[in-house]
């Protein structure tokens, strides 16, 4: 707490061991902080760690001063770490290993990056002209929710490398099982429509091809031959 902290001395308050201001050893708490060794709790409630920082700014001078204690950062969730890694479809290993957590860290935020090009490319796919002969390779509700299921990962995966970025801040890796189960049920969502750009790429020259055939003069009964063809793979 403060008081185990600082003692007062006149109009200042200096720590017990090295008798530094309380107006600059703050300097040193958030060196501590930034490393993963402390959690600060401020006067005015809240508590700076090492995933939130970038706040420190917009905190008031004073009641960084007068912070009411010191607190070692909780340890990380490994169970929901090791669930998102076997999401990720990283070796588990690197992330239960306290030894190659850095390596494993590097490579989940390599990972999410990757993800989070695939997700945000598919979301465009699925929210513009998703069709092929006319059709929709989705029907709107199902295009809705994958869009929405795809939306929330890249929404929690934009700031990963942020939140993330040392080893010290996975202690704040605060989601849930069901939490990296959604993440699982958008990536794979956006995967499938990988697949149907993919199955559209390789119809799209013979579908065009059809098409401008339909524009032309034909004759009945291959009229009646592109539209039975267009029968089935609409049903398909």
């Amino acid at each position: 707490n403060f008081s185990d902290i600082y003692k007062p001395v006149y109009e200042d308050y200096l720590d017990k061991e090295f008798s530094i201001s309380y107006t600059m050893l703050p300097i040193v708490l958030l060196a501590l902080v930034y490393t993963g060794y402390a959690d600060i709790g401020l006067k005015n409630g809240s508590t700076i760690t090492a995933s939130n920082l970038d706040g420190v700014p917009k905190v008031l001078l004073q009641d960084l001063y007068e912070l009411k204690f010191l607190t070692k950062p909780k340890d990380i969730q490994l169970t929901e770490l090791i669930h998102l890694f076997k999401v990720l479809e990283l070796p588990e290993g690197q992330i239960k290993n306290t030894k190659q957590q850095e390596v494993g860290l590097g490579n989940m935020l390599s990972k999410v990056q990757s993800v989070l090009e695939l997700t945000t490319e598919m979301h465009s796919k699925i929210t513009g002209k998703f069709e092929l002969w006319g059709e929709p390779l989705l029907d709107g509700v199902l295009a809705n929710k994958f869009g929405s299921e795809i939306k929330n990962v890249n929404n929690e995966f934009a700031n990963f490398k942020t939140r993330f970025n040392t080893v010290a801040k996975l202690s704040n890796f605060t989601y849930t099982k069901a939490e990296v189960d959604a993440f699982a049920t958008g990536i794979s969502d956006a995967k499938l429509i990988k697949e149907y750009e993919i199955f559209r790429n390789n119809c799209s020259n013979i579908i065009n091809y059809i098409a401008n055939l339909e524009t032309l003069n034909l004759d009945e009964k291959f009229k009646k031959d592109i539209s039975d063809a267009k029968q089935q793979f609409e049903s398909i």
